[in-house]
């Protein structure tokens, strides 16, 4: 009311509703009160500029910070968009400048290039729409013309790979100017930023070398340390990355090592990180024990960063005497012909004096050290005093045979034969004593039951189990995928259901697989069959037998019974001039007969006086009065043609044919008559 005074800048907050827009709305002067203007949602705010006729240009980035290409003649889009607050009354030019703040190089060689679409206005409806290329602005400042009634114009960065595989994010800042006449035109700074997200950097281990750390240091105190560095190829700008350490390997964290930090941060603009490890001294004599270390991000690595090699391994040297194998196990196929396999027995330090140890096979192997294996030597020495050859070397020859067996394994000990812990006067202890190879098999066959050459399956609901063997169980199952070949007559799901797989159980010699008939009224003219197919990848030592592939064919016994008949059941119309003609009839049989079989045809009057207008050509091999269909008879043989004269005087009239069996054969087969009538109608020409 008029207590409020002439002007909208009293800062009373009160609901009002303008235009339908419901809002809790600071009334104030835009030019003389931004701060109480600025916190209105950006829709009311370009709402209330319009009603007070303010018109500002706001930048806005539509599209999230973009990813450098990867690839030459690649580029990326981001689009910046420019609104005015209210459409003007006259042109006005603008400049669009790419600002010295600015990190990307302008230009086709460099890291972008831009220009601008300014939208055009329908004069018949009012609506703006881009047009389809952007005009290319080949400078830091570009010049554009906003028309009439225009209220929006995009700026169009094409982002470009460049030479630099490694770098921090860029960005390229936009700025408007406007003459002096429209400064107000400008909504806040009136700049909008592209960022341009790096690419090819990585977080990883600085070498893959291996370290070691001794056990003991050199005040004979403990506590030996290595220092693990890890390093960016190109620091972050802004963003620390922080790491997660996790440890694995032979040696026990807190028990033979320490490391420091367990976690890993890289600060900001650096690019190096260490990791202390430090070795606890005790009085085991362990042999050596590794140390993997595996780094990960903790949360999200900046944009542009990923993990490069993440994992590093460091060995812990024992510094008490012990004696071991150098690793706990190996695994070996069984080879076509025999084959040495090395395992090394190592010592941690010079002895004092002699140690002499047996290696002996242990009770329970699966390996027959006759049969599948030999070891040589039998003892090792490690000389007092020697300290260039700590190492001894263990020669186990594996033996080919063609035995069906399972996968085995020879276990090793490593011990003096009274089992003592002292040999010439040293004490010392036993790392990895115990040693086992695994001998994976090689000459197990996976193949049909050589029982089943050939399966039958009844159509109607019948069953057809096809069994599948193996000369030797597997301890795991074996799956294999089951497929008709192209060969098969038989359709699967029409025909026949099968399942897609077939499984033999661990430690079972066979699988079964089931087939089962569909019924159809169908009389299939040929039997039906299905070629099948097993294919699978097949346990280790496992292999399909090349000399009895996994195939086997199934018949499909149709339930239908075969015809003889007339290949035509309707009515056939034949015309006939003033001279006499022929006609031919054709009978068919479906399927072969085992027997000779003699048919005949009876000839009715269909109307009066038909049956004198015609001639059989009696004694002819087309002859009708006797149909003769040969044993085994196949092809063209299992069809026959019967051959009239049609007389002129037949014309109006219909003459009937019907088959009839001349002695009881069909019966053998099992065959019916089908359709046993054939109709001819005479006509006119």
């Amino acid at each position: 009311g008029d207590s409020l005074g002439s002007r909208w800048n009293v800062g009373l907050a009160f609901r009002f509703s303008l235009h339908g827009l419901d809002g809790a709305v600071v009334l104030a002067d835009p030019a003389t009160e931004p701060n109480l203007y600025e916190p209105v949602e950006r829709e009311k705010r370009i709402l209330y500029e319009e009603r007070l006729g303010i018109p500002r240009v706001n930048l806005g980035v539509m599209n999230a910070p973009v990813a450098e290409p990867t690839a030459a003649g690649e580029s990326e889009t981001a689009v910046v968009m420019a609104e005015l607050g209210k459409a003007l009354d006259e042109d006005v030019t603008l400049n669009i400048v790419v600002a010295d703040s600015s990190t990307a190089d302008l230009g086709a060689s460099g890291d972008f290039t831009y220009g601008h679409k300014v939208y055009m206005l329908n004069a018949d409806t009012g609506e703006q729409s881009a047009p389809a290329e952007a005009t290319a602005c080949n400078s830091e400042t570009c010049t554009v013309t906003i028309p009439t009634g225009v209220t929006r114009f995009d700026i169009e960065a094409s982002i470009l790979m460049d030479s630099n595989t490694r770098e921090i994010p860029e960005f390229i800042d936009f700025r408007i100017e406007v003459p002096d006449d429209y400064a107000g035109l400008v909504r806040g700074s009136g700049e909008a930023r592209v960022t341009i997200g790096a690419q090819g950097n990585t977080v990883a281990f600085a070498t893959d070398a291996p370290l070691t750390v001794e056990e003991l240091d050199e005040s004979g105190m403990g506590g030996d340390t290595v220092q693990v560095a890890v390093e960016v190829n190109m620091p972050s700008p802004t963003t620390p990355i922080t790491l997660n350490i996790a440890t694995a390997g032979e040696a026990e964290l807190n028990t033979d090592y320490r490391i420091s930090p367990t976690s890993l941060t890289i600060p900001a603009r650096q690019s190096t990180g260490t990791i202390t490890v430090t070795s606890i001294d005790d009085d085991d004599g362990e042999g050596r024990e590794s140390i993997v270390l595996t780094i990960s991000a903790s949360g999200a690595l900046p944009e542009g960063w990923t993990l490069g090699d993440a994992e590093h391994t460091l060995e812990i040297l024992d510094d008490d005497l012990a004696v071991g194998f150098a690793r706990a196990s190996d695994t070996v196929d069984e080879p076509s012909s025999d084959t040495d396999h090395t395992i090394d027995i190592e010592i941690t330090s010079a002895p004092t004096a002699n140690i002499t140890l047996e290696i002996q096979a242990v009770s329970g192997s699966t390996a027959s050290t006759s049969d599948d294996v030999s070891f040589s030597p039998s003892t090792v020495t490690f000389t007092a005093g020697d300290s260039t050859n700590l190492t001894k070397t263990i020669t186990i020859n594996v033996k080919s045979d063609t035995t069906k067996e399972l996968s085995e394994y020879l276990d090793l000990r490593l011990g003096n034969s009274d089992g003592s812990l002292t040999s010439g006067g040293n004490a010392f202890s036993f790392g990895q004593q115990d040693y086992r190879l695994n001998i994976n098999a090689s000459d197990n066959t996976v193949s049909i039951d050589s029982d089943m050459s050939h399966s039958t399956l009844d159509e109607n609901g019948g069953t057809a189990n096809v069994v599948v063997s193996v000369d030797k169980p597997s301890p795991t199952a074996i799956t294999l995928s089951v497929s008709a070949a192209s060969t098969s007559t038989a359709v699967g799901g029409t025909d026949y259901t099968v399942p897609s797989t077939l499984r033999i159980e661990p430690n079972s010699d066979t699988g079964t697989l089931t087939l089962t008939g569909v019924n159809d009224e169908a009389e299939e003219q040929d039997p039906l069959t299905i070629d099948l197919e097993f294919t699978g990848t097949l346990p280790k030592g496992w292999s399909f037998d090349a000399s009895n592939p996994l195939t086997h064919q199934v018949t499909i016994t149709d339930d239908e019974r075969p015809t003889v008949g007339w290949t035509s059941n309707t009515p056939e119309e034949h015309t006939v001039g003033s001279t006499a003609n022929t006609y031919t009839a054709m009978i068919a049989m479906s399927k072969s007969p085992s027997v000779d079989i003699n048919m005949g045809v009876a000839f009715r009057n269909a109307s009066e006086d038909a049956i004198q207008d015609v001639d059989f050509f009696a004694g002819d091999d087309d002859a009708c009065n006797v149909i003769d269909f040969p044993k085994n008879a196949t092809g063209a043989d299992l069809t026959i043609s019967c051959t009239l004269r049609i007389l002129p005087s037949a014309v109006g009239k219909e003459i009937e044919m019907t088959l009839t069996e001349s002695r009881n054969t069909l019966a053998t087969d099992g065959f019916r008559i089908s359709p046993a009538v054939q109709t001819i109608r005479i006509n006119s020409q």
